[in-house]
């Protein structure tokens, strides 16, 4: 990996905790003090693949495809359960789930085109 992809590992990591930190520190605010230490313990365990082991972590997002669909599960966990407070954290947890999983069938056929029309 050349130095300026790790450079720019890097940021997206240190961007990554910060944006982690920020949505923690909201939902401790709006929910309480559990979903604020659960948001953050997620977010973290999320992006340290990418800041600790950069280019292993990568290399199996591109072996993987379905590995990116966990990303915007949980932001849009995260999301629902800011905008929509009336909803409870389980009817919010099971609908990030399937959404989820519609990304990750998603992204999974998408990548496996894209492979197949590769010359």
């Amino acid at each position: 990996m050349a130095p300026a992809d790790r450079s720019r590992l890097v940021v997206y990591g240190v961007m990554s905790l910060l944006g982690t930190a920020i949505i923690s520190s909201a939902m401790t605010h709006q929910r309480g003090i559990i979903p604020g230490i659960v948001a953050g313990i997620v977010f973290g365990a999320m992006f340290l693949p990418i800041l600790a082991w950069g280019e292993w972590a990568e290399t199996q997002y591109r072996r993987h495809p379905w590995l990116n669909a966990i990303h915007f599960t949980v932001v849009y966990f995260i999301v629902s359960v800011l905008l929509f407070p009336e909803h409870s954290l389980l009817r919010s947890a099971i609908t990030a789930l399937v959404v989820g999983l519609i990304f990750a069938v998603l992204f999974t056929v998408v990548r496996r085109r894209q492979q197949r029309t590769a010359p």
